[in-house]
């Protein structure tokens, strides 16, 4: 588990850093958008989403005020 964490982290910098690949165990994964433009990751029957700032919820009011929030 602790390396799924560590690969979250990987992917939640690249992500949030404008990147749009990341590179796990020397493997390049595509940062995707959805037509929302919310972008995400898929990576081992996984599936890494950044919190959608148009939500109402209050993860989406922190995203808003600039928290980087990954699911």
């Amino acid at each position: 588990m602790e390396d799924l964490k560590e690969k979250g982290l990987k992917i939640c910098n690249a992500m949030f850093q404008g990147g749009k690949n990341v590179e796990i165990d020397e493997i390049e994964y595509p940062i995707k958008k959805f037509s929302s433009g919310i972008k995400y990751v898929d990576l081992f029957g996984y599936r890494f989403i950044e919190q959608n700032r148009n939500k109402k919820s209050e993860w989406g009011k922190k995203a808003r005020e600039g928290h980087k929030i990954m699911w």
